[in-house]
């Protein structure tokens, strides 16, 4: 191709510069605020097209002096590139303002190419740029004429090259974008690690997800709501400056309104344009939670910090990767994590997460002031610690009703909060649930006559609507409708309509079920309760099986307030009731079925049978104490429970057996494989059936008691051990149920019986749940406070100490409970507060004497105070162990989770930058090798943490140190340097991709090339974990092929 040929190939590329350029432009003006990044772009290529016109002039003016430019050449193969990456951007640009074409909102707040791609676009861009200019000299244009092998072979055989030269041979070098194929050995390698440990990986994730979460699944409130919307709802708010700022600089918004006004319809609109953001740029994560007044189970703090947690994880492989240890010690000790843990998991998730982050949360409001689980108190303060967590990504964004605690605490935080009522928002959605209602009733007008005489005497307000409902109800049905109502507003899971239809016609005291009194049609009970309730397709739980089924609901919120006492007449519904009705209907029910020969298809022919066996117990529960207000069903669950009712209980328990750790169907069993009556009415806090059979001489300890029943020792044992507690004294103990521990104290129980395979004895029940007048009362009934059966814990304090429990904790010293103890899940005491920042109980403890340096060998949790306060990235617990004298190089210890190394490592590895200064500030070792990080370089550098890698260099970390050769090998050969950390910090960061991290070690000194005989080289480790980018990072810096 001679010069002026080539003219044609830079006019073309030209044209596409500026057409990239006008579609820039496009973009800028039609939005408002445009993205910097199209800013960005448009400086590049504008920089190209004046380097390709000057380009153009030189070789029209000097094209005699160069005979050819081959296709081959540098020149036009970068002139091609540079043609292919305008294009390709042209075709982006051009499709993303196509399908954003009348989204105002979705235009300011999206651009279409993720950061890595704008990053590595721009530079490419520039690199082309840079060579265009090279081209405007003799020499530059003469070299760049050539191929790029003639241009290695110039590289090679010339060694005093001009400074221009040299630099235009490194561009050439940085500018190759194709990875050839290095070699099949190390893609066999990566093949084969991936084939061994992909399936185990995958399911330890699998596992992982469902033990932060199964319970509560927030889309089925979701698709519920987005089917109901109108399609332009909301839109209003989308481009409104308050959703604007707020998607763009994050904060906290609330959201509220009156009842009815649409809240949820607007905040599914919105989740949903969060969620079409996310879709389109890896930067950007939502989490959402549905607050439900139907629905027990997602009315719990806890439940609304796991499924927030999961859904951060959920997709992100190294966060769950790292919780797997803590995972582990969870499911191994049998512990429940705690709210505070729980806020605690979320916090270092959202530190760890470098996107911005969105989570919103529907209908505070649903959340009972007083619920089952927790105070609305707890949850709002939930909230505000999380508003006010230090994350500049955090977007967070609450929808409620105006009420008075809510609004004390949101109020403050989002400066008032936004009122969903005005003139714009009710031209969009009006009151909602208001129109919905009467649609009923002009639908059945057949003259326009009858559509204004109705429209005239439409009800004003949403009682009077459902007042005109209920009034409608057909007579004779009134007995179904008022147990659809019980049932629905009541029941301790949602239920299905086959459930809610054999409900309707089910009494409490019945002695059988009629089957011609059952509905003829389970739709009957939608028209029975018409505009009232509701049914969706949605996924439940049912005797542990996810089961996706047609749930019952009430129509909206507004119909369960509705129905509570004084506002709806003969229909009015009070919880007690309620529960007392339900109770007693399940225990009829089971007595009515009296079935010993169960079966799938008995269950499935009794559609109530399943909710009955599960949730009877706790109907009973909840009135249990109102003795005045239910005496029939205390009496009904006395007799339920004694061998009055001896093939009701033993159906009951065969269907769901409470104490089955994996709940399954026991058809087949005997009477005698069960636990005693007295083992349940004590584990569900039963005072009136628990005293009633003490009282007829049942034995306390339950063991004998089921060797008297005649039970075979093995399931007398399994019973003991596996998940049951071992007798009354211990359940009363762990439920908190002091009239019951009084009870059976008086009786003779025996306080230091052994307990179950969590704890040693009762006081360990009642320590580890936080029951503390129990414990007192326990310990004045000479339970021993250093009992020498404690299994898992190492002592009393240890339980204290790891739930925080200031309380019990001070009693417990009192009375002499030793705290040099070691062993359990959390080493020693001192360990255990560490790692959960009880900075007092670490104090306390330390002045008592504790040795600040106590090594512990937890199965879990080996090491020191100072390793785990490290971990966890508690500063505060960190400067008061080494104002202690805490030894700050310190190694870890030798148990199942050894990755702790010395405190220095641990921080590094998590990202804990302040308490990494500290460390270094109080003369932590930088190179000192240990357990799974080769150095603290090499911890921090695997996880890219570049801020550390920037600290551990400034303070003299070698930069090519290699790992712990001794501890690497006992790894397997062919994991260890792919999926273990050793080697060095550069082979690190380059087989986990963190791009940022190679350039900052390699521009400090870091040997590309060199070699560990166990790990091989960095651009090796690259290829082994398929981190193709990361090859041509490692190349472009010089790293040796190796193929």
């Amino acid at each position: 191709m001679d010069p002026l040929s080539l003219t044609l190939s830079i006019t073309s590329l030209i044209s596409v510069a500026l057409a990239v350029t006008k579609t820039l432009n496009d973009y800028t003006s039609s939005v408002k605020d445009a993205a910097a990044e199209s800013n960005e772009l448009a400086v590049e290529i504008s920089g190209i097209a004046h380097a390709l016109e000057a380009l153009d002039r030189f070789l029209v003016s000097q094209g005699a002096k160069f005979k050819s430019f081959n296709n081959t050449s540098v020149l036009y193969s970068t002139i091609h590139t540079c043609h292919g990456r305008l294009s390709s951007l042209q075709s982006i640009l051009e499709k993303f303002l196509k399908t954003s074409e009348g989204k105002k909102w979705y235009r300011s707040i999206v651009w279409p190419f993720k950061q890595d791609e704008q990053v590595e676009t721009i530079t490419i861009l520039h690199r082309c740029m840079q060579i265009f200019q090279f081209s405007l000299s003799i020499d530059g244009c003469d070299l760049l004429s050539k191929t790029n092998e003639e241009v290695s072979e110039i590289r090679k055989t010339q060694s005093n090259t001009s400074g221009e030269v040299t630099e235009i041979l490194s561009l050439v070098g940085n500018i190759q974008f194709v990875v050839e194929d290095f070699g099949q050995l190390y893609r066999g390698i990566h093949n084969e690690i991936t084939a061994v440990h992909k399936g185990q990986l995958d399911s330890e994730r699998e596992n992982l997800l469902k033990w932060i979460s199964s319970l509560a699944d927030p889309s089925t409130n979701h698709n519920n709501a987005v089917k109901k919307r109108e399609p332009e709802t909301g839109v209003w708010f989308l481009e409104s400056d308050d959703f604007y700022t707020w998607m763009r600089s994050g904060g906290f918004l609330w959201l509220y309104g009156i009842p009815g006004c649409g809240k949820t319809m607007l905040c599914s609109t919105i989740i949903e344009a969060v969620k079409e953001v996310c879709s389109e740029s890896t930067t950007h994560i939502l989490a959402y939670f549905y607050f439900d007044f139907q629905d027990i189970i997602k009315q719990d703090v806890v439940i609304l910090l796991r499924s927030l947690i999961k859904q951060l994880c959920a997709n992100e492989v190294e966060l769950q990767d790292e919780l797997q240890p803590m995972y582990a010690k969870y499911k191994a000790s049998g512990l429940a994590t705690t709210v505070e843990e729980l806020t605690s998991i979320l916090f270092s998730v959202i530190d760890r997460l470098d996107k911005k982050i969105y989570i919103m949360m529907d209908a505070l409001d649903e959340y009972p002031e007083q619920s089952e689980n927790s105070e609305r108190r707890e949850l709002l303060d939930q909230i505000e610690r999380i508003v006010k967590h230090e994350s500049g990504n955090l977007h967070i964004l609450v929808t409620s009703r105006n009420e008075v605690d809510i609004r004390a605490t949101l109020g403050t935080l989002a400066n008032g909060g936004i009122y969903i009522q005005n003139s714009k928002v009710d031209a969009d959605i009006g009151l909602f649930r208001w129109v919905v209602c009467q649609f009923d009733v002009l639908r059945n007008c057949k003259r326009v006559s009858a559509i204004k005489k109705a429209l005239a005497e439409l009800p004003k307000t949403l009682d009077e609507t459902y007042a005109r409902i209920l009034s409608d109800i057909a007579e004779n049905y009134f007995d179904e409708a008022r147990s659809i109502l019980r049932w629905v507003a009541f029941s301790a899971r949602p239920l299905s309509l086959q459930e809610v239809t054999e409900a309707a016609v089910l009494r409490p005291g019945d002695d059988s079920l009629d089957p011609d009194e059952r509905l003829y049609n389970a739709e009957d009970v939608l028209r029975i309760c018409h505009g009232l309730i509701a049914v969706s397709r949605e996924e439940v739980k049912i005797c542990g099986t996810d089961t996706e089924c047609d749930v019952v609901r009430f129509a909206h919120f507004s119909v369960q307030e509705y129905l509570m006492p004084d506002r709806a007449g003969s229909f009015s519904i009070s919880d007690t009731s309620a529960h007392s009705y339900i109770a007693e209907s399940c225990i009829s029910y089971f007595l009515q079925m009296d079935l010993l020969d169960l079966s799938d298809q008995c269950l499935d022919d009794n559609p109530l049978l399943r909710y009955s066996a599960e949730y009877w117990f706790t109907h009973v529960q909840k009135i249990e104490s109102d003795k005045d207000a239910a005496p029939g069903v205390l009496e009904r669950t006395y007799n339920f429970l004694t061998q009055n009712s001896r093939n009701g209980y033993l159906t009951w328990l065969r269907i769901r057996d409470p104490g089955d750790v994996n709940p399954s169907y026991h058809f087949q069993h005997p009477i005698n494989s069960f636990p005693p009556p007295l083992y349940y009415a004590s584990s569900f806090g039963f005072r009136d059936a628990t005293q009633r059979l003490l009282k007829t001489g049942t034995d306390v300890n339950i063991v004998q008691w089921l060797l008297d029943y005649k039970a075979n020792v093995n399931t007398v044992e399994s019973y003991h051990s596996g998940g049951f507690y071992g007798r009354a004294l211990a359940i009363a103990s762990e439920g908190g149920n002091e009239h019951m521990v009084e009870q059976l104290l008086e009786l003779g129980a025996d306080v230091n019986a052994p307990g179950s395979n969590k704890y040693g004895n009762a006081l360990h029940q009642a320590t580890a749940n936080g029951h503390n007048r129990i414990v007192q009362r326990l310990l004045k009934a000479g339970a021993d406070v250093n009992p020498p059966n404690c299994r898992k814990w190492c002592n009393l304090l240890q339980a204290a100490a790891a739930h925080g429990d200031h309380a019990t904790f001070e009693l417990l010293l009192e009375v002499g409970a030793d705290v040099d103890a070691r062993g359990g899940w959390q080493g020693s005491t001192l360990q255990a507060a560490s790692e959960r920042d009880y900075c007092k109980m670490v104090k306390r403890l330390l002045d008592m004497g504790v040795d600040v340096n106590t090594h512990s060998d937890g199965e879990y949790d080996p090491g020191t105070a100072l390793q785990a306060a490290s971990t966890e990235g508690h500063i505060q617990t960190v400067q008061l162990l080494l104002k202690y004298g805490a030894d700050v190089n310190i190694q870890s210890g030798k148990g199942r989770d050894d990755a702790h190394g010395t405190p220095l490592q641990a921080a590094s590895s998590r990202g804990h930058s302040q308490i990494v200064q500290l460390l270094l500030d109080s003369g932590a070792d930088v190179n000192l090798p240990g357990r799974d990080y080769g150095s603290a370089l090499q911890a921090a550098a695997e996880q890219g943490h570049d801020q550390i890698v920037r600290m551990l260099l400034n303070h003299g970390a070698e930069v090519n140190s290699q790992g712990d050769k001794e501890h690497a090998e006992r790894s397997d050969s062919l994991e260890r340097w792919v999926f273990k950390k050793y080697g060095n910090a550069l082979q690190a960061a380059s087989a986990w991709g963190n791009y940022q991290t190679v350039e900052l070690l390699l521009d400090s000194g870091a040997d590309i090339n060199l070699r560990n005989e166990d790990y091989g080289t960095a651009l090796e480790a690259a290829l082994a974990r398929g981190e193709e980018k990361m090859v041509q990072l490692l190349l472009g810096y010089g790293a040796t092929d190796p193929a």
